[in-house]
């Protein structure tokens, strides 16, 4: 695509053949587009980029005149708009739909995701795990991609014939351009509460970052909210679009409810409109998820019986609540979905309730001390360990957690392997074992490495051992 088509305020035709914001990714005739990042300056790739061919740049700092370049205020925002229009306006040509809230992200996706398959759609998908469509999918990096890499998927996907793409949208991408100029048919909003604040610094700009996402949709959009949140009301008043309440109707009746009617470690009987069904996802933030996937396939007119058939059959997601035996891997890695967790096993659970967990380095540290307390409330033993600690003293954040955690009987063993098992030892009969934080994961950061670790791995490998039987192979997410 020739430049002044691209950037008509610059007077140049040369072509170019491609867009990169890493340096390794550049070939010859790419445009480099680049920014100051919170920890890497990305300027001081700038000549690399050239070395292999770039022949544009997008920056935030003044360059050589023999440089052919433009700087911008805000080069996340210009990668937006040239990776869109370069890949033409694919968001246009799809039926987008965006998913917002601190959790419950990942298994609404997918939750729409299995229904649009069910009612014949094609669509492809994009979460914290994984993303992809119904022939391929690949292990996410990001909860919700850089601009480019989202509108270039979008393209690839346009062209394998999907009509709908249904994606995670973190507050981080919202903040950061990553979405910026999506044309969204319908979003959704799961709930509000504690995360990210090492980005956001409060929770009342964590809820601004969520609140663009309804802020600009127009008036033929869905806007599926959550109405026993006080934040979904709230995003019910600032959005132009349609709106779709949904909940339990604790506070303001919504256009769509539900209710469990019945619920066990293996599943839930549930209503949702007047339709009863049963299916394996277990507890109120699944109704919750169900609810919001019910509110906007409705909304786009896909049949009832669809819907509530791919409640029905729906797989699950990996590493949210998936139960080997006598543990649950959960993702839960904040106080609110650690609460919602930790008090459904506890009220599903005959015996012992031991818990697993710890918290990440260089994140939000004032999360710590009240995931203790939530652990300390709930369980019967704790087990705080190691949970991605980064560049911080893993024992140092250990205590932190310990503060909270009270009288309740509690032990620090940091090796996640070895806190795991002993978790798993001193389970009995009836007791339940609870691993959280890391859920999907198959990895630790400690220090700047990625070291290999899966929570599942290790449960199916220890259990095995003791029951002297072969372990199932483990696929990648």
């Amino acid at each position: 695509m020739r430049l002044n088509r691209l950037l008509p305020e610059v007077n140049s035709n040369i072509d170019i053949t491609g867009i990169a914001y890493r340096h390794t990714s550049v070939k010859p005739g790419y445009m480099f587009v680049t920014w100051c990042g919170k920890s890497v300056d990305g300027h001081s790739y700038i000549h690399e980029a050239l070395k292999r061919g770039a022949s544009f740049v997008i920056c935030e700092k003044d360059l050589s005149p023999n440089i052919p370049h433009l700087k911008v205020h805000d080069a996340r925002r210009k990668l937006a708009e040239v990776s869109r229009k370069f890949y033409g306006y694919p968001d246009r040509k799809l039926n987008v739909i965006g998913i917002t809230g601190t959790n419950g992200k990942t298994t609404t996706v997918l939750l729409l995701h299995h229904i649009l398959k069910k009612a014949g759609i094609k669509s492809a998908f994009w979460t914290t795990v994984t993303y992809g469509d119904d022939d391929e999918h690949h292990e996410a990096q990001l909860t919700t991609p850089e601009s480019l890499d989202l509108f270039t998927f979008m393209a690839d996907e346009l062209s394998k014939g999907v009509k709908f793409v249904v994606m995670e949208v973190s507050s981080h991408s919202l903040v950061l351009h990553r979405v910026y100029g999506v044309e969204f048919r319908a979003t959704g909003f799961t709930y509000l509460g504690r995360d990210h604040l090492d980005f956001h610094s409060t929770i009342e700009n964590y809820m601004r970052a969520k609140a663009r996402l309804f802020m600009n949709l127009p008036r033929t959009a869905i806007a599926a909210l959550n109405f026993d949140d006080p934040i979904g009301r709230f995003f019910s008043e600032i959005t132009d679009a349609r709106i779709i309440s949904y909940g339990y109707g604790l506070n303001r009746l919504p256009m769509i409810r539900g209710i469990i009617r019945r619920i066990d470690l293996h599943g839930m009987e549930c209503e949702i409109d007047g339709h009863c069904f049963n299916t394996t996802l277990v507890g109120t933030h699944n109704l919750y998820n169900m609810l919001l996937a019910y509110s906007i396939a409705y909304a786009l007119s896909i049949p009832v019986p669809r819907i509530i058939e791919a409640f029905t059959d729906f797989p699950g997601v990996p590493g949210r609540w998936e139960r080997i035996q006598n543990v649950i891997i959960d993702y839960a890695h904040t106080p609110g979905s650690m609460a919602l967790v930790l008090s459904l096993a506890r009220r599903l659970t005959t015996g012992k309730l031991i818990v697993v967990f710890g918290a990440g380095g260089d994140r939000d540290p004032g999360k710590r001390r009240p995931m203790g307390e939530i652990a300390s409330r709930y369980a019967d033993f704790v087990i705080i360990t190691n949970d991605n600690p980064r560049n911080e003293d893993p024992m140092q954040i250990a205590y932190e957690i310990e503060i909270g955690v009270s009288n309740t009987p509690h032990s620090i063993i940091l090796d996640r392997r070895k806190a795991i098992e002993k978790a798993i030892d001193m389970a009995g009969e009836g007791d339940l074992v609870l691993v959280l934080g890391k859920g999907h994961e198959r990895y630790q950061i400690i220090g700047d490495r990625r070291i290999p670790f899966s929570d599942k791995e290790v449960v199916l490998e220890y259990l095995s051992r003791r029951h002297n039987v072969v372990p199932p192979s483990i696929s990648a997410t």
